[in-house]
């Protein structure tokens, strides 16, 4: 929600609000807690009690696949944008 509402205000958040914000919105802390019930008798109350302490290795899973996330967003935006310009070219030129 708070991604949206930068976007929309044409706010510019720093690289500190950003990253924050990016391991809140991942989901990979909720990832990682089904990933421990699905492992049936592991899961034990001391695992779960762990992850809700916000350790620093799940903060770093987290902004680490946000981060490769948004290069590869920016690759495929890059690549259509590119497509776009050169319909663009053709167009004007064909008129």
């Amino acid at each position: 929600m708070t991604e949206a509402r930068w976007l929309n205000s044409g706010y510019q958040p720093t690289l500190e609000e950003y990253i924050q914000m990016s391991i809140e919105s991942t989901g990979y802390p909720m990832m990682i807690i089904a990933s421990y019930i699905g492992m049936g008798d592991t899961a034990t109350e001391d695992v779960f009690k762990w992850v809700s302490t916000e350790p620093k290795i799940i903060n770093a899973a987290a902004v680490v696949g946000r981060l490769m996330n948004d290069i590869v967003s920016s690759e495929v935006y890059i690549k259509f944008q590119t497509i776009i310009f050169a319909l663009i070219f053709i167009l004007f030129q064909t008129m």
